[in-house]
């Protein structure tokens, strides 16, 4: 019997109608970089004494399902885990259509996500996964792929030796890449060496008392976008306006044609006053952190708007 290979595992994904109730459609098969999506059941260790020196059986401890993916930023598969993450998208446009996504949404949607290794054969079906947050990095990008990872949890998992996703959906492989990206500040381009994007929903697991030992749903709450530029030391720039707490826009974006773009906009976001170190005889670069808000306005702190082929998610 073979080996399970990483080459040749399945994964694939569909949405719930019913937390927790894995859909007999809907199907998408899923291309990954990694997956570490798991179950996790330990055991808890014999307690009693007077029963002598070696320990009564141990008992099964409550069922975990963890873990995260790291994903392709595809110009339509993105569109699912953003759909995870952030909610249903606002669709406008015709071929290319244009995708919103918004932070701040109460609303939690959950997914069916299947892991399957033919070889062994042992196909996981992970029901009620939610995305807790996301981390997407920007460089230069020679030799490098434009992924990005996601952080997941979820309430059970079922095992079986045959699939129970049926009938496959499948969408267009083309990816962004590090080559076709940008970054703006207060819409202007800025010229920086490296950016790194994390978005966190700060998801709580509720605990409740079950009979089957799942986690009973998850909760909202308190979002944060934050992450790093740096920049070669040129001009102070950018430094002032740290000292000065001045808040700015800063938009990550990613263009392979008016019809296929990627676009993370932090609209009120303010920086860190950096350290300049100076490490040998070349450049000096300087690294900002950065934490966004909500807008003075209302409106969200992060909108990924998403632009493709797809008619909807």
């Amino acid at each position: 019997m073979p080996d399970a290979r990483g080459a040749t595992t399945e994964t694939a994904l569909a949405f719930e109608s019913t937390y927790g109730t894995p859909p007999a459609s809907g199907f998408f098969t899923i291309p990954f970089v990694q997956n570490t999506l798991g179950e996790m059941q330990g055991r808890v260790p014999d307690d009693l004494l007077g029963v002598g020196n070696d320990p009564l059986e141990s008992t099964a401890d409550v069922i975990e399902v963890k873990g995260g993916m790291v994903v392709p930023v595809g110009v339509e598969s993105f569109g699912l885990w953003l759909k995870l993450l952030l909610g249903d998208p606002g669709t406008t446009g015709s071929a290319p259509y244009t995708h919103v996504f918004e932070s701040g949404s109460s609303d939690i949607l959950s997914a069916s996500i299947e892991k399957g290794h033919p070889e062994v054969p042992l196909y996981t079906m992970y029901s009620g996964v939610v995305a807790n947050g996301m981390n997407i990095d920007m460089a230069f990008g020679r030799g490098q792929k434009l992924t990005c990872s996601f952080d997941l949890m979820g309430q059970g998992f079922a095992s079986e030796a045959t699939s129970d996703a049926g009938t496959l959906a499948t969408l267009s492989t083309e990816r962004f890449s590090h080559a076709n990206g940008s970054i703006l500040r207060d819409g202007s381009a800025a010229k920086l060496l490296s950016a790194s994007v994390k978005y966190t929903k700060n998801l709580e697991a509720v605990e409740a008392i079950r009979a089957d030992g799942l986690v009973d749903h998850f909760s909202p709450g308190k979002t944060a976008l934050t992450g790093q530029v740096r920049a070669r030391f040129a001009d102070t720039a950018m430094y002032d306006l740290a000292v000065a707490g001045t808040a700015m826009a800063l938009t990550f974006d990613w263009e392979i044609s008016a019809g296929k773009k990627l676009t993370i906009a932090a609209p009120n976001s303010h920086l860190t006053v950096p350290k300049r170190e100076v490490q040998g005889p070349n450049g000096v670069d300087v690294t900002f952190d950065f934490t966004s808000a909500l807008q003075t306005n209302g409106e969200p702190m992060m909108v990924v708007t998403l632009v493709n082929e797809k008619a909807s998610y």
